[in-house]
């Protein structure tokens, strides 16, 4: 960082300076009090030759009012000094109980701390379950998305398909109905058996005639012996009977294929309005978690009550508005978190963690490690601090008090071949009773 670089050249500048304006005080105080020394011996030979000159102490002793004054001088001296000991014995009692006072303080401050700290611990835990609740829920929401789409492709397919069929089989059924209703009048206008054989003769041509437009009997012959040498009977009511009842036969099979056709088209129906109906609770549930979320979490609901004929309730048409907005909050609150998280590194001197892997233990083939705190004895704190010792712990004697018994704890660890990771998305499959 330029800036920083900046700053730190001129403090260095400025402790230069600083440095050299010290180095020449003291070099002036050492030769004032050099100056003081040679000064001091002076007055001292000077002393020592006065007193030689005056006697000594012998001197002293003949002068007995000089001797009393001093003595009362001295009397002086120690009762002034006896006074600013006494002084300072009470200065230093009212020290003592404004230390004991701020000890107490401290012991309650850090009390205060600790709560504090479980409590912005809790927040964070909050802020994370919120996090991860919120991320599968727009997973799941865009899995059922898919999936109800590809449920409406696919029903209106079927739909169209099953129209389709149901035409063309209405349509096939209502062809057979006439057919075999003229089938059945036909055979209900034959001759009746009790009737001579000319009259019937001339009634069946009269009416083959009539059928066929009047042709000419050698057409009649070469197509009662084209039936006969196909059907291997020259009875033509014995051929009627055969053909009609080969025809019924025929129609009840395509009608029971036609029925089993239908009930398994009506049991399709069936299942698909059925995972229509699971589809549907789950987007219903999925609204409701959506609109706790909302609320929980204390979002704005203006931009979206703020429209023509929006309301505050989750539905269809906004719910994206309400996922927009919850990722937006959820967006928020993870730089917050990253810069929370990234002060108490630095002020832990620790690397600071990534709040966007937060939700990485979501993944399956991650299996969370359990944690377990490190235990040590009280001997280990009483020789590093010494007995009754309230001085609190930095972060070198923590670490010389936990790096034994985790490396104690990683000897006995037995190594694990890392895990493959998974490429690409998991298919989930869509569960009724998991939705």
């Amino acid at each position: 960082n330029p800036k920083k670089t900046d700053d730190l050249h001129e403090q260095h500048q400025r402790l230069l300076v600083d440095n050299d304006s010290y180095l020449v005080a003291i070099r002036k105080k050492k030769e004032h009090l050099a100056s003081l020394d040679t000064k001091m011996k002076a007055m001292q030979t000077k002393l020592l030759q006065r007193k030689k000159e005056m006697g000594g102490r012998i001197c002293t002793l003949k002068r007995p009012l000089h001797q009393r004054k001093h003595i009362r001088i001295m009397e002086d001296r120690v009762n002034q000094a006896t006074k600013s000991f006494d002084k300072l014995l009470c200065k230093n009692q009212a020290l003592r109980d404004e230390i004991d006072h701020l000890r107490r303080q401290r012991c309650s401050f850090a009390l205060m701390y600790q709560r504090l700290s479980r409590e912005l611990q809790s927040q964070h835990n909050v802020m994370e379950d919120l996090v991860e609740k919120s991320v599968l829920a727009y997973d799941q929401r865009s899995e059922a998305l898919a999936r109800m789409l590809a449920v409406r492709e696919r029903r209106k397919k079927d739909r169209s398909f099953c129209h389709t069929e149901m035409t063309e089989l209405k349509r096939v059924i209502d062809h057979e109905f006439k057919l075999r209703s003229f089938m059945v009048k036909k055979s209900k206008e034959s001759v009746p058996m009790g009737e001579d054989e000319d009259a019937k003769k001339r009634r069946t041509e009269q009416a083959q005639c009539e059928r066929m437009g009047g042709e000419s009997l050698e057409t009649y012959q070469a197509v009662h012996r084209l039936l006969v040498e196909v059907s291997g009977d020259s009875d033509l009511r014995q051929i009627g009977r055969t053909f009609n009842k080969q025809y019924d036969q025929q129609w009840q099979g395509q009608l029971k294929e036609l029925e089993r056709e239908l009930e398994q088209r009506r049991g399709l129906a069936n299942n698909l309005e059925s995972q229509y109906t699971v589809v549907l609770k789950f987007l219903d549930q999925h609204k409701t978690a959506i609109a706790h979320l909302f609320d929980k979490m204390k979002c704005n609901s203006a931009p979206i009550t703020g429209k023509l004929g929006c309301s505050a309730q989750v539905t269809d048409d906004n719910v994206t508005q309400f996922i927009g907005i919850l990722e937006e909050e959820i967006h928020r609150l993870l730089i917050i978190l990253s810069q929370c998280s990234y002060k108490e590194a630095e002020e832990m001197e620790l690397p600071p963690q990534n709040p966007l892997l937060v939700s990485y233990s979501l993944l399956p083939a991650v299996t969370p490690s359990a944690t377990e705190a490190p235990s040590f004895d009280d001997s280990t704190t009483e020789t590093l601090l010494g007995l009754g010792s309230e001085q609190p712990l930095d972060f070198q004697t923590l670490r010389e008090r936990v790096l034994p018994w985790v490396m104690h704890t990683e000897q006995g660890k037995v190594p694990k071949a890392p895990s493959t990771p998974l490429r690409g998305k998991k298919k989930v499959g869509f569960n009724p009773k998991s939705a």
